[in-house]
């Protein structure tokens, strides 16, 4: 006979990171992930749409707009709760020219100047670094004070935003960054590289990130990087794990690389056993625009 079955109970509270936007911006919306999340349809005409957790609103929709986002049950329509975000002008500005981010260089706070802009930003403070919310960032005289942990496992070309949100406008900067792992001007810094890269990349067995020469480097002593730090499971097949990341000399130097006693080469042993070694770029790495002169293998 029939049987009724009951739905299952589907959370639909959900944590709207920002209820003020302006136009133009993205901001996080997260629900259970039996939850759908609709803009409501004047919004969906407009451009409006929440795509994996990210609320994206246009340009184009006007300032004063007010999107209604509706967080129902799969199984359940009428199992539903609203949420209101609400759409201010916004003014957007973009930093000509790409800060380069050193991160082996700087303290605890990454620091970027947008002392150039006309006028002074004000109002609520919100970073975001991609997608992803920055904590703990700052604005003080004319400089964007971002912790240096929001920049873990980042490299490359990024654009960190940030909005000063007012009672009725939005004032965004935008900052195209290059942010590099680790920038290397002297011997000391060369034999700590490898380490740094398997520290970086939090897969097991791999190590990766981006490496750049600041400068020509004059070799005295027996070239030692290699991980001494953290275990890398051994495995069979040789073409899994190895260097994934950017090793790139900007066109530099490295005169006098000595390679001593148990050296497994430039991507020296990655810890392990004598049967376990990852010394190669199996993982898609990159060494460029760095030239060897006066190198000598003593292993």
């Amino acid at each position: 006979y029939p049987k009724k079955l009951d739905f299952p109970e589907v959370d639909t509270n959900a944590t709207v990171e920002r209820t003020i936007v302006g136009r133009g911006s993205t901001t996080s919306v997260s629900a259970d992930a039996r939850a759908i999340v609709t803009p409501d349809a004047e919004s969906v005409k407009l451009g409006v749409t929440v795509v994996d957790g990210i609320l994206t609103v246009p340009q184009t929709v006007p300032g004063g707009k007010t999107v209604t986002l509706t967080v129902s049950s799969v199984y359940e329509a009428s199992n539903k709760k609203e949420y209101t975000v609400r759409v201010l002008d916004n003014t957007v500005h973009t930093m000509e020219n790409t800060s380069n981010v050193y991160l082996n260089k700087v303290g605890d706070t990454v620091d970027l100047d947008i002392s150039s802009l006309s006028g002074t930003p004000s109002g609520a403070l919100h970073v975001t670094l991609g997608n992803v919310s920055v904590s703990g960032a700052t604005y003080e005289s004319g400089a964007l004070k971002l912790p240096k942990t929001a920049f873990a496992n980042i490299c490359g070309d990024h654009t960190v935003t940030a909005q000063f949100v007012g009672s009725n406008e939005v004032f965004t900067v935008n900052v195209p960054l290059h942010i590099v792992t680790m920038q290397i001007t002297t011997e000391t810094e060369l034999n700590g590289w490898l380490q740094a890269a398997y520290d970086f990349d939090t897969r097991s067995n791999y190590a990766g990130g981006l490496f750049e020469l600041g400068d020509d480097i004059v070799c005295t002593g027996t070239y030692t990087a290699t991980a001494t730090s953290g275990v890398m499971s051994s495995t069979s097949d040789p073409a899994t794990g190895g260097f994934c990341g950017v090793f790139d000399g900007k066109g530099h130097v490295i005169d006098g690389l000595t390679l001593g006693a148990g050296t497994h080469g430039f991507i020296n042993r990655l810890y392990g056993t004598a049967a376990f070694n990852k010394t190669d770029i199996y993982g898609g790495g990159v060494i460029k625009n760095v030239a060897f002169i006066n190198a000598a293998n003593n292993g």
